[in-house]
């Protein structure tokens, strides 16, 4: 059980620190490179910012509220490709975008943070996924994050080195 309380709490100061690192290292990005594709990725990194932001809001953040509040309404399946084709606005500024990324992010571990453990095994039935738990989504919101930063961290060393 001590693991598991070990691996939860990393999680979730994993988790915490997350929107925080894509705000700085998208900052350390000069603002004519924004526009550009990142690596292995068709985003560009101000695309990847409003990405992770909407993704959190429509896929990851749901389902974590929904198994929290049951008054809430159940997830739907989002097709993230159409939502960004729709709606995606390059004129945006980023400053925007991150700080909701930010406000929102908080708002959830300010919710993470005082859960009894028993709650990280609380689930719902996703449309897509099946059965998932708490800790399975809090597990593939924190995996998107790290996919994203990794490709802003790739194009940031690829574009100064």
């Amino acid at each position: 059980m001590e693991e598991i309380l070990t691996y939860r709490q990393n999680l979730l100061q994993k988790f915490a620190s997350l929107a925080a690192e894509v705000s700085v290292a998208l900052a350390a990005l000069p603002p004519e490179v924004l526009i550009n594709p990142l690596p292995s990725n068709s985003y560009s990194p101000h695309q990847a910012a409003a990405h992770l932001r909407d993704l959190n809001d429509k896929v990851y953040y749901p389902p974590i509220q929904f198994i929290l509040d049951t008054s809430s309404h159940p997830p739907e399946h989002l097709d993230e490709i159409a939502w960004m084709a729709g709606h995606y606005q390059p004129e945006e500024p980023l400053a925007d975008i991150l700080q909701q990324l930010q406000q929102n992010h908080q708002a959830l571990i300010g919710r993470l943070e005082h859960l009894p453990q028993s709650a990280w095994s609380l689930a719902e039935r996703h449309p897509k996924w099946g059965v998932c738990t708490l800790q399975w989504w809090v597990e593939q919101c924190l995996a998107h994050h790290v996919q994203h930063l990794t490709q802003i961290r790739i194009f940031k060393n690829s574009r100064t080195g």
